[in-house]
C-alpha cells in the first residue's frame, strides 16, 4: 500500500531539487574563473543533498514494518535497479557517441572521455560515475536504508525499542566525523557521512517534530543556518580553493558547526516554510517534488553537463554569459525530462521506463 503523499514533503523535495540542479549548473572552469560562482556552488553543496536524505528518513519512518524479503525487493526495484540500468544506459550512449563525427572527438578531450568497461564499472560502484556523478546518491541511499532497517531489526529482536539503535547511529555518525575513515569503495564513506541526516528525518517523525513547524521558526532557523553555511563557504573557498592558510582548529570547528548544526537548521527552516507555503509556488514546487526522482536522474549529464558544454564552446567566456548558461541548464533540467517522458509515451516505452528506471512524470495539478 502506497503511503499518502504529504504536501510539505513534496514541496521541500522540490526546493531541494532546485538547489541541487542550481549547484550542478556551473561548469568547473566557471567556478575556477569566477569567485561568485565558486562561492554559490560551495554554499549549495554545503547542505542541498542533506535535505533529500532527511526527507527520505522521514518518509521511511511512516511505513509499517515489512518483512526483510519484501523490504529488500522494494529497495532493489526502486533504487538499485534504476541506478544499475541508468549506469549501463549512459555507458552505451557514451560508447555510441564516440563514433559520431565531431562529438566523439570533442568528448574525448573533455572530462567525459570514454573509459574501458572495467574502469567504468569500478568508478560506478565507487560512487564516482564519470558521466553521472550524481547517481552516487541512489547507491548511498540504498546502503543507508538497508543498514538502518537491519540494524534496528537486530535490536527489536532483542526486545529493545527501535529508538535505541537510532540514537546509536547518531553517535556513530558523530564518531565518524571526529575520526573519519576513508572507506573503499568510497560510496560507503558517502553513506556514512550522510547517515546522520537520514536518522534525523526518522527521529523528526518519531518525536512529532512536524507539530513544531511554523513560519516564524522556519525563518529564524533559516537565518541562523544561512549564516553558518555562509561562514563554512567562506572558509572552504578561502582555505581550500584560494590557498589562504587558516588554523586547522578553526577549520575543524567551522566544519563541525556546519555538519552538526548548519545543515540541520537549513533543513528545518526549509521544511517549516514549505508547510506554510501557498499558491503557485507551492503548486509548482510540489509538482517538482513529486517528480524529483525523474528530474534528478535525467538532469545529468543531458542538461547540466551536455548543454553546458555545447553552449560554453560557442559563446564568449565571461561572468554574464556563464550565469546565462547556468540559467539555461537549470531550465532545461526540468524541461528535458518532461519532453523525454512525453516522447517515450508516444513510442509506448513509458511502462518500460517506469518499471526499470522509475522514470515517470505526473501532471501539474489543476489550479482551483
Amino acid at each position: 500500500m502506497e503511503t499518502k503523499r504529504i504536501q510539505w514533503v513534496d514541496t521541500a523535495r522540490g526546493i531541494a531539487l532546485l538547489l541541487i540542479v542550481l549547484g550542478h549548473a556551473p561548469r568547473e572552469d566557471m567556478a575556477d574563473a569566477f569567485l561568485s560562482i565558486l562561492a554559490l556552488k560551495r554554499f549549495l553543496y554545503a547542505f542541498h543533498l542533506s535535505i533529500f536524505f532527511f526527507l527520505s528518513g522521514y518518509v521511511f519512518a511512516q511505513h509499517k514494518p515489512e518483512t526483510p524479503k519484501v523490504f529488500l525487493r522494494k529497495k532493489v526495484r526502486t533504487l538499485l535497479l534504476p541506478w544499475a540500468a541508468f549506469t549501463i544506459a549512459l555507458y552505451l550512449i557514451r560508447y555510441v557517441a564516440e563514433f559520431v563525427p565531431v562529438l566523439g572527438s570533442y568528448l574525448s578531450h573533455s572530462a567525459y572521455a570514454l573509459e574501458s568497461v572495467a574502469e567504468y564499472a569500478m568508478d560506478s560502484f565507487d560512487g564516482l560515475n564519470p558521466y553521472a556523478i550524481h547517481t552516487w546518491y541512489l547507491l548511498a541511499l540504498f546502503l543507508i536504508q538497508v543498514f538502518y532497517y537491519f540494524f534496528v531489526r537486530l535490536f527489536e529482536k532483542a526486545g529493545l525499542t527501535a529508538r535505541i539503535p537510532t540514537f546509536i547511529m547518531v553517535a556513530m555518525s558523530a564518531a565518524f566525523y571526529l575520526k573519519p575513515i576513508k572507506f573503499h569503495p568510497y560510496i560507503i564513506y558517502f553513506a556514512a557521512w550522510y547517515l546522520i541526516y537520514y536518522v534525523e528525518g526518522v527521529l523528526f517523525y518519531q518525536y512529532g517534530g512536524q507539530r513544531t513547524m511554523s513560519a516564524k521558526r522556519g525563518w529564524i532557523s533559516l537565518a541562523i543556518g544561512t549564516v553558518i553555511s555562509a561562514v563554512y563557504t567562506w572558509m572552504d573557498v578561502s582555505h581550500n580553493h584560494q590557498e589562504l592558510p587558516m588554523h586547522e582548529g578553526a577549520v575543524f570547528l567551522i566544519t563541525a558547526m556546519q555538519y552538526f548544526l548548519g545543515c540541520s537548521l537549513m533543513i528545518y527552516g526549509i521544511i517549516c516554510l514549505c508547510a506554510s507555503l501557498q499558491g503557485k509556488a507551492q503548486r509548482w514546487l510540489g509538482w517538482a517534488g513529486r517528480n524529483s526522482f525523474t528530474i534528478f536522474l535525467l538532469h545529468q549529464p543531458f542538461a547540466c553537463a551536455f548543454i553546458g558544454i555545447v553552449l560554453a564552446s560557442v559563446l564568449p567566456f565571461n561572468l554574464v554569459v556563464s550565469y546565462g548558461i547556468m540559467a539555461v541548464c537549470v531550465v532545461t533540467s526540468f524541461v528535458l525530462p518532461c519532453f523525454a517522458v512525453f516522447i517515450a509515451n508516444k513510442l509506448y516505452l513509458g511502462p518500460f521506463l517506469k518499471q526499470v528506471f522509475q522514470i515517470q512524470i505526473t501532471p501539474l495539478p489543476i489550479e482551483r
